[in-house]
């Protein structure tokens, strides 16, 4: 709860907490979701509906952290010290730079890939040659 005074500013009058018993942070289950669909994956042990089972939880909590965030982007806007970036239309420079970005994530994935000299069965090892014959 918050009280906004004569000249505008706001004073934080009550915080109230309370001790929720859960399996972890988000951050943490994200990343254990995240790894279970791709050791999935690698594995071939789940079916392609599980495993976009695991990347639609993915995205959920995902989407319930960004609206969480945007209700309190209001309570932010009376703060000097913290002022949210007015929404702007991404230009072309946006764009080349994120281009320019996936281009060089995926060239790494790509030598990484081709370094590796072992892999854990021969059907990995074929898949990482599929992968980097379609580079």
């Amino acid at each position: 709860m918050c009280r906004i005074d004569a000249d505008g500013q706001r004073h934080a009058l009550a915080v109230a907490q309370a001790f929720v018993r859960n399996q972890g942070d988000a951050w943490t289950w994200a990343l254990n979701q995240v790894n279970r669909a791709f050791d999935a994956t690698a594995s071939r042990e789940a079916s392609a509906e599980s495993r976009g089972d695991d990347i639609k939880d993915y995205h959920a909590l995902a989407a319930a952290i960004g609206r969480q965030l945007g209700a309190c982007t209001p309570c932010w806007r009376g703060r000097p010290t913290i002022r949210p970036s007015p929404p702007r239309v991404a230009g072309r420079e946006d764009v080349e730079a994120w281009i320019e970005r996936a281009t060089g994530l995926l060239a790494g994935a790509f030598e990484a890939i081709a370094a590796r000299k072992e892999w854990d069965s021969e059907e990995v090892a074929a898949d990482a040659r599929t992968v980097l014959a379609n580079r």
